[in-house]
């Protein structure tokens, strides 16, 4: 399992956002914690640092590496 981090600048709608795109990518997202601002995924898959800095931008979010 790898984790990934976001920090939410938008609450809710980042959220959404964030998730949609990464499903559309073909993450298999296995868990998801939110606590505050902050957005945890664990997902099964490699990830490239390319489609996070994508997934990122267009979801209004800040990326956290692990």
């Amino acid at each position: 399992m790898r984790t990934l981090n976001f920090t939410l600048r938008n609450g809710m709608d980042s959220m959404v956002r964030v998730m949609s795109l990464l499903r559309r990518k073909g993450f298999d997202i296995k868990q998801i914690r939110l606590s505050g601002n902050m957005l945890e995924f664990e997902i099964a898959e490699e990830f490239s640092m390319t489609v996070l800095n994508n997934v990122s931008k267009l979801a209004d979010v800040t990326y956290i590496a692990a």
